[in-house]
């Protein structure tokens, strides 16, 4: 008798734990971007839940180059569909930005970024504000000696 009460407790605590886990969906992406000039890392972590206050994505770590440098938990989601936050956060280019976004249910989901260093503008994009500067002095300078030549 004491194994059947088992056996069947058993199979009702694996059903429980099998249908919270068909219920809880983990996050499916996250989208990085890193403004090197404002030191601001934008994180959007897509989770599609019904009720955000009871479903959500609980911690978000961040990790700079394989250093945990945030923890930071939540107690609800911005929408049904995701959360979003910024993190003011310090990096050098060449370093590597990986986020962990972890359900309060179940679940987890990770992306990374490398911080890249500005693309350095092209001789046409340089040479075009060269000579955007240099028209500007020469209208100037045409103002002035027509000022001088009317007196």
């Amino acid at each position: 008798m004491k194994k059947k009460i088992l056996k069947t407790s058993l199979i009702l605590f694996i059903l429980l734990i099998l249908a919270t886990s068909i219920k809880a969906n983990s996050p499916s992406s996250i989208d990085l971007s890193y403004d090197y000039d404002t030191k601001i890392l934008d994180v959007k972590v897509f989770h599609n839940v019904a009720d955000a206050n009871t479903h959500f994505i609980e911690t978000l770590d961040i990790y700079v180059n394989d250093v945990l440098n945030i923890s930071q938990g939540f107690t609800n989601q911005n929408t049904t569909s995701y959360l979003e936050v910024s993190f003011s956060i310090s990096v050098y280019y060449g370093d590597t930005i990986k986020v962990t976004a972890i359900c309060n249910i179940a679940g987890s989901a990770t992306s990374q970024i490398t911080v890249q260093a500005p693309t350095s503008p092209t001789p046409t994009e340089t040479s075009d504000a060269i000579s955007i500067v240099l028209l500007g002095f020469s209208m100037i300078a045409l103002v002035l000696v027509a000022g001088i030549k009317k007196r």
